[in-house]
C-alpha cells in the first residue's frame, strides 16, 4: 500500500499511530562529528545542508524519510515556477522508502528526474498530474494483492 504523504505550510504532514512528527531526518558530518537532525520538508533538508557547508567545507549530507515509518511514502513534486514552461510542470509522484539515504536527485514513478532545489512539493490534488507516473504507481499498488 502507497501512502500519498500531503503537505500544508505550517503544518505536519498528516500522521498514522507511531510516525514521527517531522517526516524527514538530514544526517551528515558538521566539523568531523556526526549530526542527524529532523526536517519537516524538501526546503528544510536544503536548508539544513546548505548550512553545513557554509560553516565547514568538507561537510557532508543526506536525508531519508524516518524510519519509523512502516511502508513507503509517496510525495507529489513539480519543477519550481520559473524552471520551464507551464505544459511541462507536472506533478509527478516520488516514492520515498522509510530509512533508505537519498541525495539530491528525486526519480519519480515515472523516470522524470529533478533535485530537491528543483522540486516543489504539492497539495492532494494540486498540478497537472503526470500520466506515466499515475499508471506506475498503479501497477506498484496491484503487485502486491
Amino acid at each position: 500500500m502507497t501512502t500519498l504523504a500531503e503537505y500544508t505550510p505550517g503544518a505536519d504532514v498528516i500522521r498514522r499511530s507511531r510516525q514521527p512528527v517531522l517526516p524527514f531526518l538530514v544526517s551528515g558530518t558538521l566539523l568531523g562529528n556526526e549530526i542527524c537532525v529532523p526536517a519537516a520538508d524538501l526546503d528544510e533538508i536544503v536548508d539544513h545542508i546548505d548550512h553545513w557547508t557554509r560553516v565547514d567545507e568538507n561537510s557532508t549530507g543526506h536525508w531519508r524519510l524516518h524510519e519509523d515509518y512502516s511502508e513507503p511514502v509517496t510525495v507529489i513534486v513539480r519543477l519550481r515556477s520559473g524552471l520551464a514552461r507551464g505544459s511541462q510542470r507536472m506533478a509527478h509522484l516520488v516514492k520515498l522508502v522509510p530509512g533508505q539515504r537519498q541525495g539530491i536527485q528525486l526519480t519519480a514513478e515515472c523516470g522524470k528526474r529533478m533535485t530537491i532545489v528543483e522540486a516543489e512539493v504539492l497539495t492532494m490534488g494540486a498540478g497537472m498530474p503526470c500520466e506515466r507516473c499515475l499508471l506506475n504507481l498503479r501497477d506498484d499498488d496491484q503487485a502486491g494483492w
